[in-house]
């Protein structure tokens, strides 16, 4: 008599599956996939892992950072790992699935990547024994399935998650655009509040270029506008991240020779600061914040653009950057700068007209004419 095979769901080996990559910043194309995977393939932990140090790829965002936005779009649906943000050097694929094989040797590895990435991965470190340490797993965009690399298996998942890219968040998030159905509501509001992506480098990263190019005191002095520009912000109901992106760029060019300075500024500058080697260096911040650090917000660029002579349409950023450049810590005391400061915590215009007169006065005692745009500055 045959014995019938009773069929056990212990015996199944679990799945891991795995999202991994820059997460610069996750959205929620990742997390639908991530989604997918977890209720068609049955995985029993679905995890989202940002990349530390991609060899291949330049990072927006810190790594510390990304963490903190995958840990809060995944919620209590997913797992977050910090296994490749914490591994010292370049980090290889191939690495994290050695480490989770010897972790989880009972386990099935699935890793989870878009379609579009299924050609490239003849191209990754490694990429036979990656093919032998995983599954891959893929959503058949309108049904339609890519070429497989042979030697890789995969898994194809049914469904279109929404096309959203990391490329599109960054741009929206460089402009201070609405970030709704693009990312978590919890992601969005830590891009705001960090101001994430309004440079296209890290605020370590553009502190440490700005370090290189600038002397010592000019380099405290700006960390000191930064700092104040943040405060002032805050104070007032500004955006304290763009007030601090705005401050810690505004001298970026202070520093380089005047004739660099004069051909950032050609079709920035106007007559009087081309023929002024002190004022070039606001107009070839501007152009030095776009070029050089991807800065693409207009408010934030004006701001660092006006924050010597200002101008008549001053918003309230422009005028918490002008104001903090007079008044940051690291200023010598002089007459009036104590009433400028108290100011400062009151009413920006009044600080910032104080500021000119103050501006003003200095240059007629020293025999200089002040430029026409400082005027405008006296009687806001």
């Amino acid at each position: 008599m045959r014995r019938r095979m009773v069929y056990n769901k212990t015996m199944e080996r679990k799945k891991i599956g795995i999202l991994g990559g820059t997460l610069d910043p996750v959205h929620l194309g990742h997390t639908a996939l991530l989604r997918l995977a977890k209720e068609q393939l049955g995985l029993s932990r679905a995890v989202l892992l940002p990349a530390g140090d991609p060899p291949h790829k330049h990072c927006h965002a810190t790594a510390e950072d990304r963490l903190a936005m995958a840990e809060l779009a995944a919620g209590d649906e997913f797992t977050v790992s910090d296994m490749e943000v914490r591994r010292k050097g370049a980090t290889y694929t191939v690495d994290t699935l050695r480490r989770l094989r010897a972790q989880e040797p009972e386990s099935e590895l699935v890793y989870i990547i878009g379609a579009d990435t299924l050609p490239n991965l003849p191209t990754w470190r490694e990429y036979r024994e990656v093919y032998k340490l995983c599954a891959f797993a893929a959503a058949r965009r309108g049904g339609e399935t890519e070429a497989v690399p042979e030697g890789a298996r995969v898994l194809w998942l049914e469904g279109d998650p929404p096309d959203v890219s990391s490329t599109h968040v960054r741009e929206t998030a460089a402009v201070r655009g609405d970030l709704r159905g693009l990312v978590d509501d919890k992601v969005a509001a830590y891009i705001r509040e960090k101001g994430l992506y309004l440079m296209n480098v890290p605020e370590v990263e553009a502190e440490a270029m700005l370090q290189k190019t600038l002397t010592g005191r000019r380099f405290r002095h700006t960390l000191g506008v930064r700092d104040t520009s943040e405060r002032l912000a805050r104070i007032h109901g500004l955006d304290a991240a763009a007030a601090r992106v705005a401050g810690l760029l505004h001298d970026a060019a202070k520093c380089l020779p005047v004739d660099r300075q004069r051909s950032l500024a050609a079709g920035l500058a106007d007559e009087g600061e081309m023929a002024n080697p002190e004022l070039l260096h606001a107009p070839a911040g501007a152009r030095l914040a776009r070029e050089t650090f991807g800065v693409r917000d207009e408010e934030i660029l004006s701001a660092i653009r006006c924050h010597t002579l200002g101008g008549k349409e001053m918003t309230g950023l422009m005028l918490a950057v002008f104001v903090a450049d007079f008044i940051e810590p690291g200023r010598e005391e002089f007459p009036g700068l104590a009433e400028a400061r108290a100011l400062a915590g009151t009413n920006l215009r009044a600080a910032a007209s104080k500021c000119a007169q103050l501006t003003r006065k200095h240059l007629e005692e020293t025999g200089r004419a002040a430029h026409p745009r400082m005027e405008t500055m006296l009687y806001l």
